[in-house]
């Protein structure tokens, strides 16, 4: 019996006062478990669950008549084996202690997603699922076998998630602007296993300047992610100590880390690490090189390779080296482990030089992720791409939308035939011309006419939305800029589109948290899925869009 299986055949229990969450969850449930029952109340749920044979109770906590929690203490205290699910906010952590403390061990928090609801029933329920496995007969034990392997599977993506939430890149998704020319942070993220021995972190500094830290452990298996793992942590741990206190000294960093890293290695443990620190105006970097791969940056005058200036980091280190380089006028940079050039086909010399001449090419991120996923057709170890580039496209002719209902439409009514004429195709003028037509809108409402989204969730509601935007009058000041640019890039068009207002911006990377936000963000969403690249500046009132455009240019 499959787990798909398992799960058809049991019945839970929905406790939640509000309406719709509480028919959100059992929508999603219907097509896991083989019964939901629901309740609007803690006493209807403790009424329900005494009459019915429930196997999992997934219940809120703030309601009336009587709370989540008091709720699960009852069945608890009649059933203790029964799985308990506490839906709690993220400002319910007094909440968290107190279910802790009365046995409650799984929890689900908001916004509830299809993804979270199924891994809380497969967490909270794989104890007592192996239980059913072991009752349904000894003919049974390839199945009970085969479930216990998916449940280490579970385990393991759980470690890598975590894996996930440590490796961070402060710039992803942001549009760096230094001296008229946007810069980009991004990373491409391979691991050979789940558990891998890769890793990085890109942080801001508090003096503006990027740092990057780039680790290989050379252990074996576990030992050597267990070091990466620990590696990031700290990492980021000691540069929040120093944003705090508005430090910035690259020596002082590496010095903390090897100070911490040396008690963790095993004896023969080796690590290669990069530690790189690049000024806010990209004038200079500072790096700190471990035996890693070449440190490559492309200059207006050609490609520099900055080799490693020290050995692979061990627990006898004592020192180190810094090199310092003048970046000024830096196009692109690429750090990487050896991951990838010891990958097939990459390996060659053929591809080696392939993967440096496009480095120093400058290609957008979407060509350089192209060109690594094309390329490595079998993976022999992990691999960490870290890449820092310019855009220095053509020129791009702007355009001043006034911020009027009219005028907008009108812009929006016209931009599908330039973009014909700029050399896209029919299908791919129109699918461009959707995305402008949400950034230009976007714009357009919470830039000019600083709506906010319960705003629109209102009127919405109301059916006045449409009639509201076409009377509205932003002040005088307010302006919506557009520029698009259509360019040949290594044999093939690439649409470029930058959008910008004046208003207060949006924290692009803030996950919306209210239950009532129907209508937010999904414009957003779409432009995602049909672009190759989305960035936003830090204030986030510009947003710039690439994509890939097929068939021949005949834009020059």
């Amino acid at each position: 019996m499959t787990l798909g299986g398992l799960l058809d055949k049991l019945n839970v229990l929905v406790v939640e006062d509000n309406s719709v969450n509480r028919r959100t969850m059992e929508l999603v449930l219907e097509q896991m478990v083989g019964r939901v029952f629901t309740a609007a109340d803690g006493l209807e749920g403790l009424e329900l669950f005494r009459r019915r044979e429930i196997d999992v109770v997934f219940t809120d906590h703030d309601m009336p008549q009587m709370t989540g929690l008091e709720l699960a203490r009852e069945i608890l205290e009649e059933k203790p084996d029964t799985p308990v699910v506490l839906v709690t906010g993220h400002n319910e952590s007094d909440v968290v202690i107190s279910a802790l403390n009365s046995g409650i061990t799984h929890f689900l928090p908001k916004p509830i997603t299809r993804k979270t609801i199924r891994r809380a029933l497969e967490d909270s329920f794989q104890k007592v699922l192996v239980k059913k496995l072991e009752h349904e007969s000894r003919r049974k034990d390839l199945e009970l076998l085969r479930f216990k392997e998916r449940y280490h599977s579970l385990q393991e993506k759980n470690a890598f998630e975590k894996q996930l939430n440590l490796i961070k890149n402060d710039f992803q998704g942001m549009m760096l602007e230094n001296a008229g020319n946007p810069y980009f942070v991004n990373t491409f993220y391979k691991p050979l296993d789940t558990l891998s021995g890769d890793g990085y972190s890109v942080r801001r500094l508090s003096d503006g300047s990027i740092f990057v830290f780039l680790i290989d452990s050379m252990g074996k298996g576990l030992s050597a992610s267990v070091t990466t793992f620990m590696s990031i942590a700290f990492i980021n741990h000691i540069i929040d100590r120093f944003n705090e206190r508005n430090g910035s000294g690259l020596s002082t960093l590496i010095s903390r880390y090897l100070e911490y890293v040396k008690k963790v290695l095993l004896e023969e443990e080796i690590v290669s690490c990069a530690f790189l620190r690049i000024s806010s105006g990209f004038e200079e970097m500072e790096y700190a090189l471990f035996s890693v791969p070449s440190l490559s940056v492309s200059m207006p005058d050609g490609l520099k390779k900055l080799k490693s200036n020290n050995p692979p980091l061990m627990s006898s280190t004592e020192s180190f080296n810094i090199g310092r380089e003048n970046t000024a006028g830096m196009l692109s940079l690429a750090v990487f482990t050896d991951g990838l050039l010891e990958n097939t086909f990459i390996s060659t010399a053929e591809h080696k030089e392939m993967l440096y001449d496009l480095i120093k090419d400058n290609p957008p991120f979407m060509h350089m992720r192209t060109f690594l996923d094309s390329t490595v057709t079998s993976y022999e170890d992990d691999i960490t791409f870290i890449y820092i580039n310019s855009s220095v496209g053509g020129y791009a002719e702007e355009i001043s939308v006034n911020p009027d209902f009219h005028d907008v439409m009108v812009y929006i009514n016209g931009v599908e035939e330039k973009l014909r004429r700029d050399g896209l195709s029919d299908d791919d003028a129109a699918s461009m011309t959707g995305v402008l037509t949400e950034l230009v809108m976007n714009a357009f409402e919470h830039g000019c006419l600083e709506i906010e989204l319960e705003e629109k969730t209102k009127l919405i509601t109301e059916g006045v939305y449409d009639e509201c935007l076409k009377k509205a009058k932003p002040t005088p000041d307010k302006f919506i800029k557009i520029r698009t640019r259509v360019e040949n890039r290594g044999g093939s068009l690439v649409f470029c589109a930058e959008v910008s207002d004046n208003g207060h911006g949006f924290d692009f990377r803030k996950k919306r948290r209210s239950r009532k936000a129907f209508f937010g963000g999904n414009g957003i969403k779409m432009v995602t899925s049909a672009v190759d690249d989305i960035y936003f500046n830090e204030k986030g009132n510009k947003v710039r869009i690439y994509k890939t455009i097929r068939g021949e240019c005949v834009w020059k």
